[in-house]
């Protein structure tokens, strides 16, 4: 996932999984909720929230909130900001703004 980026692609499924691999989709979809207890785009969201985080967080970072987003491969920013909130509950603002006092 992470050697290729492939949880930037923004159009990314499971389908390009499988076929990257050579396992079928329903064997993947298994390992990941059996491995990770989460859905597939729960799985991926996790990657992108993780990449988003890590550019926030950089002190040369000078991408607007929409740019961490699509950088980290969210569609839009309501998607990117439901699930940074998801999976940090915190927002990206609030998660920057405690990172500043530690």
């Amino acid at each position: 996932m992470f050697q290729n980026n492939l949880y930037k692609r923004k159009d990314l499924k499971l389908i390009h999984i499988s076929e990257k691999l050579g396992i079928p989709e329903y064997q993947i979809s298994q390992i990941i909720n059996e491995v990770s207890g989460k859905s597939f785009r729960d799985f991926i969201n996790m990657f992108r929230v993780e990449e988003a985080k890590r550019i926030l967080l950089d002190s040369h970072n000078k991408y607007s909130i929409e740019g961490i987003a699509k950088d980290s491969g969210f569609h839009s920013r309501a998607s990117f900001y439901a699930a940074f909130k998801k999976h940090t509950q915190l927002t990206p603002t609030q998660y920057l703004e405690l990172s500043k006092q530690s």
